[in-house]
């Protein structure tokens, strides 16, 4: 009798989870009868009272919505409920659970931050791990930004930005055509001598290029490089050297005479720069550089045609040749290259 009792007591309870389930699908909204009218009007999620039933995995009742807009719903492994803004979140349980709260704290994980509809790490060092591995993060460390493809084990970093697309810098770096002064081209007359470097004892080095008195010239050209951002400014320049002795500080003046060449047009009338450098110390390499050449209308694949000359200085004369190693341009840098092969 007491296992007749005992059966009819589970059928009973059986029932009554039949009876909650097909309630729950009659008039339940955002639970598993969602989409179907709510039982109190808008805003409501299920029915009757706040609580869910975690032995039987169902709800009792309602979970209304809070007339304040002040609250945010808060999901747990056995309740659903509204708390307010000076409640305490719970921390999450395991690695695998996010408590999102209504000060945009994700809860648990003090340095990550949902915010303006932005996902910020609030700390530094602190990294976006990537990969089953975890191989690649991406952090700042407060100066710097980095990008590690070797956290586990190295491997490369593809970027493919797609056809006619490229890496585009928003802060342009600088780069340099250099062309040594071997390399260029010797006018008929007042040709400078071909020269070798000496070191710092004065020792011949076997390396040869040409060393400039007043009055002797050489000619070269070079095309604008792919990288080049277009219609920005060039800066001419020229490394050197001296072998005899001055007498206090001496001086070099260099004398630039350029045009540039586009295709599809006619060449432009030369134009000329000058620059004056001092030099006091025997062997020493110096550096000089010309004022900036304005590059408005300048484009990747222009050819800049130049004679560098040595003229006369406005006063105290460096006595000795100035020697060259190398002249050229600096010129800023906003892609690695060009899209297609005649067009930035």
């Amino acid at each position: 009798m007491v296992g007749d009792i005992d059966a009819f007591v589970e059928i009973i309870r059986d029932l009554r989870r039949l009876e909650q389930r097909l309630h729950r699908l009659e008039i339940g909204q955002g639970g598993e009868g969602s989409g179907l009218p709510s039982p109190s009007g808008t805003y409501s999620l299920l029915y009757s009272s706040n609580d869910y039933n975690a032995s039987y995995d169902e709800w009792d009742g309602e979970l209304e919505h809070p007339s304040s807009a002040d609250y945010t719903l808060l999901t747990t492994a056995s309740a659903f409920s509204w708390i307010d803004a000076t409640t305490a979140w719970p921390a999450p349980g395991n690695d695998t659970e996010i408590i999102y709260n209504n000060s945009g704290v994700l809860a648990g994980a003090t340095d990550l931050e949902y915010e303006s509809g932005d996902l910020v790490i609030e700390a530094d060092s602190k990294a976006l791990k990537l990969g089953a591995g975890k191989d690649m993060d991406i952090y700042y460390d407060g100066t710097d930004g980095y990008i590690r493809t070797d956290v586990v084990a190295a491997s490369d970093l593809n970027i493919d930005c797609g056809t006619n697309k490229t890496i585009e810098l928003q802060t342009t770096v600088y780069r340099d055509i250099n062309l040594g002064a071997a390399v260029n081209s010797l006018p008929v007359a007042s040709q400078p001598d071909e020269v070798q470097f000496v070191d710092e004892g004065g020792t011949n080095t076997g390396i040869y290029s040409y060393g400039f008195a007043v009055g002797e010239k050489i000619s070269g050209a070079f095309e604008l490089q792919h990288d080049y951002q277009e219609g920005t400014d060039l800066t001419f320049h020229i490394h050197w050297t001296g072998d005899t002795a001055p007498t206090g500080t001496d001086n070099v003046q260099w004398q630039l005479t350029y045009t540039v060449g586009q295709t599809g047009q006619t060449l432009d009338a030369v134009a000329t720069l000058t620059v004056e450098t001092g030099y006091d110390t025997q062997y020493e390499f110096a550096f000089s550089s010309f004022a900036a050449i304005t590059g408005t209308n300048f484009d990747i694949g222009d050819q800049f045609l130049f004679t560098v000359e040595r003229i006369a200085a406005s006063a105290d004369e460096y006595g000795g040749d100035a020697k060259v190693s190398t002249m050229g341009i600096h010129y800023q840098v906003n892609t690695l290259g060009s899209r297609q092969i005649a067009t930035k």
